[in-house]
């Protein structure tokens, strides 16, 4: 996998999405039909939050249709909830070592609170530049590459 770097500060996703399927940023953001810098909140008034961005189901969506590349979602501590019955009623699936387990054996995107980044297998890509100890990032969600 090659570390490339975002060409902004709000495509880190489909930037970690390239390293991943090993394809040109600027070719995914063609195929996805804008470049994220649209302003939709100007009252925020901070770049990169007031931009468009991207939606993973649009990179999802080129992923499959142009790329032939797919991808499922696993979380590091997935939550069960049940909201029938008049209570919101949950528990959590409580299986960290299935996840350190698959997150070794694949490659895929890491999503954050905020943040996406490329994962190779071993060692976290940031799109802004640096190599990043897997303990140094909150995951979220771990899309992982299946074909």
């Amino acid at each position: 996998m090659k570390h490339i770097r975002s060409p902004n500060r709000w495509s880190c996703l489909p930037t970690s999405f390239a390293m991943v399927m090993d394809v040109d940023v600027q070719d995914l953001i063609h195929h996805i039909g804008h470049d994220g810098s649209e302003i939709e909140w100007p009252e925020i008034g901070d770049d990169p939050w007031q931009r468009r961005a991207f939606h993973i189901q649009e990179i999802l969506y080129v992923a499959h249709t142009i790329y032939n590349e797919h991808f499922t979602v696993l979380q590091p501590c997935p939550v069960a909830q049940c909201l029938s019955h008049g209570g919101n009623h949950t528990y959590t699936i409580d299986k960290q070592e299935r996840f350190e387990q698959i997150l070794h054996s694949y490659m895929g995107v890491l999503i954050g609170r905020v943040h996406a980044v490329a994962w190779n297998g071993h060692q976290i890509l940031d799109p802004g530049g640096r190599i990043t100890r897997e303990e140094d990032f909150p995951i979220k969600e771990f899309w992982m590459r299946v074909n």
